[in-house]
């Protein structure tokens, strides 16, 4: 099988949907797929090391306009005929409605840019209201990476359920041999609540910042691009006098570091289309509190407390408890392991080849 696939959007900070592109070109690799991955001018260097892939470099740099949308609706479609694929995927919400022979499948990762508008300005928000719904309608498959957006996708774009697929996303550990970076100043003795996540509204750090104003002596730390939300979480963080260290996208040796000193993770989101940073604290054996919202009951099942995050008391008391009693700290610690070993990214590789079969023999 050969499977061409649109990452053009593949750039340094493209957060979970750059994990999905890199991990899963490599696993379907190792699968045996013969993949052609079509990526923009600015793609990360190191993608270009991940083995058993063959990577086209388009003169795009991977930024929303007319000479990117006609790459990801038409060109790379066109490119993927020219390279002999049996099957064109595309990976973040487009796929080429061009040629029409060539079977089609679309990833949407999640209905964020539907239900949280806000989040995105509108030179993108606009194009993506029409053109994902567009080809997720006519694609031949179209894949997601939980129960809840396959729900969500239904309902809101009006997909009819039969012709999605649920692919969750993996975790890998990372090397034994890599060294964490250096700490940030200013992490001494006193726990760390860390959370790792773009700082968006609907990210919902406030109710975070109100937990953690009602627990003396613990520090907060939070990690992720941030905006003008950012600013007003830390304005908040300075009324409520806590203590929060506000840090942006950190270097990976760093973010170990911090995983390793942290006492608690706690990701407080209000919707999420799959939840990756409760999947990579949970294999880290970090202590994980989480919304009971959206797909995240789905990736942390019994192996997290789980909170109403629009009750920053909810989400005190799941910290509290877990500060304060060491016994169930070590079974979040050990059951979470156990949980993020079922998440793998072979696994993802295996349930998108399906979906692709499928697709294949819709097209025959």
């Amino acid at each position: 099988m050969h499977v061409a696939l649109g990452a053009i959007f593949l750039v340094d900070e493209a957060g979970g949907a750059g994990t999905y592109a890199r991990e899963l070109v490599g696993a379907l690799s190792g699968a045996g797929v013969r993949v052609t991955a079509f990526v923009g001018s600015t793609a990360p260097a190191e993608v270009f090391e991940i083995p058993g892939a063959e990577w086209v470099r388009l003169p795009d740099p991977g930024a929303s306009g007319r000479r990117h949308y006609w790459h990801e609706l038409a060109g790379i479609g066109l490119r993927a005929r020219h390279h002999g694929a049996d099957l064109v995927h595309g990976l973040a919400g487009t796929v080429p409605l061009v040629p029409r022979s060539l079977p089609r499948v679309v990833t949407l990762l999640d209905t964020l840019w539907l239900e949280q508008p806000q989040t995105y300005p509108a030179r993108i928000r606009i194009p993506w209201r029409v053109l994902f719904p567009l080809c997720a309608r006519t694609a031949t498959r179209v894949l997601t990476i939980s129960q809840d957006a396959r729900t969500r996708i239904a309902l809101r774009v009006g997909v009819d359920p039969a012709r999605i697929d649920v692919t969750p996303l993996g975790f890998r550990a990372p090397p034994a041999a890599a060294a964490p970076g250096a700490l940030p100043g200013g992490l001494d003795e006193r726990p760390v609540v860390l959370c790792v996540s773009g700082k968006r509204r609907y990210k919902n750090q406030q109710a975070l910042i109100e937990a953690v104003a009602t627990l003396p002596g613990v520090r907060l730390v939070l990690v992720g691009s941030g905006g003008p939300y950012e600013r007003e979480l830390q304005e908040l963080a300075g009324r409520l006098r806590v203590d929060a260290l506000f840090l942006g996208w950190v270097d990976p040796a760093v973010l170990e570091a911090l995983y390793a000193r942290a006492d608690v993770f706690v990701l407080p989101s209000l919707q999420e289309g799959f939840g990756l940073p409760v999947l990579e604290a949970m294999g880290r054996g970090v202590p994980v509190a989480c919304s009971a919202t959206s797909s995240l009951p789905e990736v942390a099942g019994d192996a997290a407390l789980l909170f109403d995050p629009r009750e920053p008391a909810q989400i005190a008391d799941a910290i509290r408890r877990i500060l304060a009693d060491p016994a169930l700290a070590q079974r979040l610690r050990e059951a979470g392991r156990e949980r993020a070993a079922q998440f793998t990214w072979e696994r993802t590789a295996a349930l998108t080849i399906e979906s692709y079969e499928r697709a294949l023999c819709t097209s025959d």
